[in-house]
């Protein structure tokens, strides 16, 4: 088997709206969702030296040592391939190596970014064993946006992150993404959800409901995304800066930017993006940044 490579770009969760608590212990959401085409990790598959051991997985790239240390814990993508080879154990599977470009626990869906590169990639080596039900279960399995990065296309997604509706000619914009890299507190996604206290849901609190009542937006242009983010915003971004406060300075700084539209979170953060209407405003907006606040990592990306 030759070697095959998969981006696995960063997710944006451009809105978060958490209509509730679920009877099943997760949170049902609403989320327009993003994916930046040039912020990504990259993942490589290739044929195994010794056929009969398992595939090796390593990590690279400027964000890979934390994970290489911790070579007795599951990662998201250890967790894809395990549930993949329990459910089909005949797959043609080779070593595995991921460049990790986006940052670690960032909001930005990275673990779930390389989990659906890495069933892509494998879906292309095995084409006559792929189901696209199986893949996307457990793509689910893996987590809340194992589902959306394994389709990584504009999507409205909702329920607990396992309905999924295309939104098919998503217009182009650009972002600017900015998280200053401070180690956030262990088990922030929980503390954050907890500091929300989200009521029981109503409505759209089972996936057949989720289906039924969430409407794909009309967005058409660069104003109705603009719009579509003012109205809904993120409803974690408040209790989120209550456990990492570093999210206000960047916020605060993209929002003061000239031709920045909009600055929000994306999921549970703690990186946030300024939306903008060209290449070169938010190129512009990036350098200005980082020249600023040289220890923040910053950048600028084509979203869709």
């Amino acid at each position: 088997m030759i070697s095959i490579s998969e981006a696995a770009p960063a997710k944006i969760n451009l809105t978060l709206k958490v209509l509730g608590r679920r009877a099943d212990g997760y949170h049902a959401l609403e989320s327009l969702v993003v994916f930046a085409r040039d912020v990504a990790d990259e993942v490589t598959l290739s044929a195994p030296a010794d056929p009969e051991r398992d595939p090796v997985i390593v990590f690279d790239g400027p964000f890979a040592t934390q994970l290489n240390q911790a070579v007795d814990t599951d990662t998201t993508i250890s967790t894809a391939w395990r549930l993949l080879s329990a459910r089909f154990p005949n797959l043609a599977v080779g070593d595995v190596e991921i460049y990790k470009q986006i940052p670690l626990a960032s909001g930005l869906g990275g673990g779930s970014a390389d989990a659906g590169a890495l069933l892509r990639a494998i879906a292309r080596c095995n084409p006559d064993q792929y189901d696209q039900a199986a893949w996307l279960d457990i793509a689910r399995n893996v987590g809340a946006d194992g589902p959306v990065c394994l389709k990584s296309q504009a999507q409205m997604m909702s329920g607990a992150g396992e309905v999924l509706k295309p939104i098919e000619e998503f217009p182009e914009l650009f972002a600017v993404l900015i998280n200053t890299l401070e180690t956030p507190p262990p088990n922030k996604t929980e503390r954050i959800f907890a500091a929300l206290n989200a009521p029981p849901a109503r409505g759209a609190s089972t996936v057949a409901q989720a289906r039924c009542t969430n409407p794909v937006p009309d967005l058409h242009s660069l104003d109705d995304v603009a719009m579509f983010v003012r109205a809904h915003g993120n409803d974690l971004l408040q209790p989120a800066c209550s456990v990492m406060p570093a999210i206000d300075a960047p916020l605060a700084a993209l929002a003061r930017t000239q031709d920045c539209l909009i600055a929000s979170m994306s999921g549970a953060g703690p990186t946030v993006f300024g939306l903008f209407a060209t290449r070169s405003a938010a190129d512009a907006a990036a350098r200005d940044l980082a020249r600023v606040m040289p220890t923040w990592w910053v950048r600028a990306t084509h979203l869709g």
